[in-house]
This record gives C-alpha cells, sequence and structure tokens, in this order.
C-alpha cells in the first residue's frame, strides 16, 4: 500500500542491477537495452523469441522489436482479465462461434471487478517519473493492448 516503496519497486525492475536475479534470460538479451521485463516475456510468450541470446542481437530498438512481433508474433486474440467478458466474445466470434445475444447479455451481467485490497487506484501509485518510465520500458505492451496512463 506504499506508493513511494512501489514506485521504487519499479525502479529496480528496470535498473541493470538486478537483471541477473530475474533469470528467464532478460540479463544477457539485448531486448533490455530498450524494453523491460515484461516485454521481453511477452516475446518469449508470445513471439517465439529463440533462447539463443546472439539471435537477440538486432532487436535493440523499440521499431525492430515491433517489427519482430508483427512478423513472429502468434496469437490472434487475447482475452485479458480486464476486458474478460469482451475479448472472449470476439474471440468466440473470430472462430465463427456465435454465442447468443441472450448468452452475451448474461455475460455482461455476471461481469466481475478485480477485488484489490488497495484502497488508492492506480494513479495513487504512479508519478511522472514511474509514468514515463514504464510508458517507455513497455511501450509495446502498451501500443498492442491500448493501455493508458493511471488517471
Amino acid at each position: 500500500n506504499d506508493a513511494a516503496c512501489f514506485r521504487e519497486w519499479l525502479h529496480m525492475m528496470h535498473d541493470e542491477t538486478y537483471w541477473e536475479e530475474y533469470g528467464e534470460g532478460y540479463a544477457h538479451s539485448a531486448v533490455n537495452q530498450v524494453a523491460g521485463l515484461l516485454t521481453y516475456r511477452y516475446l518469449k510468450l508470445f513471439c517465439g523469441l529463440p533462447k539463443d541470446d546472439a539471435l537477440h542481437a538486432p532487436l535493440t530498438s523499440f521499431e525492430a522489436i515491433r517489427a519482430y512481433e508483427q512478423k513472429h508474433g502468434y496469437v490472434d486474440h487475447f482475452i485479458r482479465n480486464e476486458h474478460l467478458e469482451d475479448d472472449l466474445l470476439r474471440a468466440l466470434e473470430a472462430i465463427n462461434n456465435e454465442v447468443s445475444q441472450e448468452d452475451q447479455d448474461r455475460m455482461r451481467a455476471a461481469r466481475r471487478t478485480n477485488t484489490s485490497s488497495h484502497k488508492q487506484g492506480p494513479a495513487h501509485y504512479f508519478d511522472a517519473g514511474t509514468t514515463a518510465l514504464i510508458a517507455e520500458r513497455e511501450r509495446l505492451i502498451i501500443e498492442r493492448f491500448g493501455y493508458a496512463p493511471p488517471a
């Protein structure tokens, strides 16, 4: 619940001093020069980023990472928790699985929200510096999924 501690953690996550501790190969990947750990994980999980770090050498700019994602990304439809019902319905429609209007209405009526114990909204935890840091380091994910800064 401590916003200052959260901000400190965000800066730590993007400090190369700690990258070796994550494992996963992030510390040795060229991706770390321009993108954060979440973007690296996204590229591994959904774009087949190879284990051989030498093959990451061209991925030293945002444009190169975006081009890699566009060429190698193999997931057409993501179902995100924050848009669960709508994303699921779009994915079902894309594979020609019709859902009746009645079932769609029931799904939307049953919508649940994340019952976080945090008393403050997301904007409480971010300041201008951490917002800019995440906007830069996780740009691929932010643009891919249309995320906006906390307000």
